[in-house]
């Protein structure tokens, strides 16, 4: 990895998924210069939960 200069005119951001389970998913980011040089490189766990559907409490149930 290198150091971001003032003098990199544009960096490319990429990410993409590395496993997707059924309730854990990993991604990397990356931030690449013009010339292919990596300027930073990430990693990430995610929890993926489901929420359930919220409903319309009835009017005896309302505080």
């Amino acid at each position: 990895m290198q150091a971001e200069e003032v003098s990199v005119p544009r960096v490319r951001a990429e990410g993409k998924g590395i496993h997707a389970g059924c309730q854990v998913v990993t991604a990397e980011g990356r931030v690449v210069g013009p010339d292919g040089k990596l300027y930073a490189q990430a990693t990430t766990t995610c929890l993926i939960f489901d929420v359930p559907a919220r409903t319309e409490r009835s009017s005896h149930e309302q505080t």
